[in-house]
């Protein structure tokens, strides 16, 4: 976890725009965290496959379940293996989108 303002100085953008560029930010006990699995440290960015599903999944309404859907297991994937554990493989944008469309939009 990152606070709002680290996370923000990562991205060299102020801290409202972490969100507006599609981050979870997460309240708790007064603080604004980050989980960083969401940060391209090196772009720079958030990554856009996690820009993508927060979208899909609506995570600035319930940042909290998006949190739990990105960092606990899912049956869609193989055991002990949550959809944050393959932000950074190659080729895995794909399956967790089909994964995030198949839950939240049907």
């Amino acid at each position: 976890m990152l606070a709002l303002d680290e996370a923000a100085a990562v991205l060299q953008v102020p801290a409202p725009d972490v969100v507006r560029q599609g981050a979870v930010v997460l309240s708790s006990g007064g603080e604004e965290l980050v989980p960083a699995f969401q940060i391209d440290h090196l772009g720079q960015r958030i990554w856009p496959v996690v820009a993508r599903i927060n979208a899909i999944i609506d995570a600035a309404r319930d940042p909290w379940a998006a949190a739990s859907w990105w960092l606990s297991p899912s049956g869609w994937l193989d055991p002990g293996v949550a959809p944050a554990d393959l932000v950074t493989e190659t080729g895995a944008d794909d399956l967790l989108v089909a994964i995030a469309e198949g839950l939240f939009d049907g």
